[in-house]
């Protein structure tokens, strides 16, 4: 352990730092390794213009990048900082790794620590609460309230009887912690909404139901835009997943994920031009 703690690690010339469905899709279509504390796969409902789920596209990516042992790091990781030329990765079981890079590309600052902001802002957030629904069989799966607080609502069921809802809004910085978007004012707004759209709590004899029952389970909250830094060493870019891709990259993407050459150094050239031509 001491070694490893000493040795400085020289094959992993150009890093990128981001979790994300974007940060993949660069490192992959450069041929860059990837580092972040924690991995963002996307929610199931999450799409490309093409219809394409993003969870899968993240998925096959990530098992991609994964196998040709382009990951750094053993994920999720504490923390990531630079120091002069080296990448400092402080893993969940307290390991130390380091890197010697030539380029480092950030696309999510919120992983790199140490880090100065230049320019602070009043960020847009996602946030999407996870809640578990207590109620009599329903057909819903999508219903958009435009509310700043409960944008859209999307409905699954788990495991066969389990129902949750995830409710999706766009909140700035400073309204986070605001008691007006927390858990307590979510399930009583968002029991007036069901109630509306016919929901009846579980049955309870004939003709008879229980209250509906809502119990939250997680608060995601991600950035939708970062504050601006500036550092000699790192290059912090936007890369846009949504303009990245198109109906041929989707279908070159299905037909390879779903053959058995999936190290296949042609197939994955071809990937890599696509994904080139439209940058």
């Amino acid at each position: 352990m001491k070694k490893l703690k000493n040795h400085i690690f020289t094959h992993a010339e150009n890093i990128v730092i981001g979790g994300d469905v974007a940060s993949l899709l660069f490192a992959f279509s450069n041929d860059y390794h990837i580092t972040f504390t924690e991995p963002q796969r996307p929610f199931f409902f999450d799409k490309f213009s093409t219809g394409e789920p993003k969870e899968k596209i993240w998925d096959f990516l990530f098992l991609q990048m994964m196998y040709r042992g382009k990951i750094l790091g053993v994920y999720p990781n504490q923390s990531i900082r630079r120091e002069e030329d080296i990448i400092k990765i402080i893993t969940n079981e307290n390991s130390l790794l380091k890197y010697k890079f030539k380029n480092v590309f950030c696309l999510d600052p919120t992983m790199l620590s140490g880090l100065s902001a230049t320019e602070t802002k009043d960020r847009l957030h996602r946030v999407v609460h996870e809640v578990k629904l207590s109620s009599s069989p329903h057909n819903l799966e999508y219903h958009y309230n435009g509310d700043e607080f409960i944008k859209e609502m999307f409905f699954k069921t788990l495991l066969g009887t389990q129902k949750r809802i995830f409710c999706c809004s766009e909140l700035r910085e400073s309204a986070l912690n605001d008691f007006k978007y927390g858990e307590v004012t979510l399930r009583y707004k968002l029991k007036s909404l069901l109630e509306g759209l016919g929901l009846r709590g579980p049955g309870n004899g004939k003709d008879k139901f229980l209250p509906l029952k809502l119990t939250p389970v997680t608060r995601t909250v991600v950035p939708m835009e970062h504050h601006l830094y500036e550092d000699e060493r790192i290059k912090f870019i936007e890369y846009d997943e949504d303009k990245l891709w198109n109906s041929q990259i989707s279908s070159h993407i299905k037909k390879w994920s779903e053959s058995s050459r999936w190290m296949d150094l042609g197939t994955t050239g071809t990937c890599r031009m696509l994904l080139s031509s439209v940058k």
